[in-house]
């Protein structure tokens, strides 16, 4: 056994004790259970195929569940920060006007249209459920009227 070798071995049983639990604990994952997600939406753009662009200031998430009943209708608005919109339940068709309708339906995300008027409709034939999530700033109103 070389000298430098049997001189290191006191320091590498010191080192093995002293970590050597903690790394046996972080190794242990006994009791986790790993789980898979299914991705409801990836985008870095809205409806429109237009990058969405984050508001400069303070973050503020809002996140809201709507229901609207069959036949029901949103007033027009413009959405001024980025929503994310999921349709739980029903069917929802956005009229944006001059640039046509959407329509999505339940298991459905999307990206709103930023700066573009519109309103939805639930034209299905049950209550229409949704969640929508404002990514917005303080100060800053998420949506207004046109």
């Amino acid at each position: 056994m070389s000298k430098l070798f049997a001189q290191a071995i006191p320091h590498l049983i010191a080192v093995s004790l002293a970590f050597g639990p903690w790394a046996a604990h972080a190794a242990d994952t006994t009791g986790i259970v790993a789980y898979k997600g299914k991705v409801v939406l990836d985008t870095s753009t809205d409806v429109m195929g237009k990058p969405f662009k984050y508001p400069e200031g303070k973050p503020r998430i809002v996140s809201e569940l709507i229901t609207l009943p069959v036949g029901a209708a949103s007033e027009p608005n413009v959405h001024q920060t980025p929503m994310y919109l999921q349709v739980l339940e029903g069917e929802l068709t956005v009229d944006y006007g001059t640039l046509g309708k959407k329509v999505y339906r339940a298991g459905e995300a999307f990206i709103e249209a930023q700066g573009v008027p519109h309103h939805g409709q639930n034209t299905g034939s049950v209550p229409l459920k949704f969640l929508v999530v404002y990514m917005g700033a303080e100060g800053i109103a998420n949506e207004a009227k046109p």
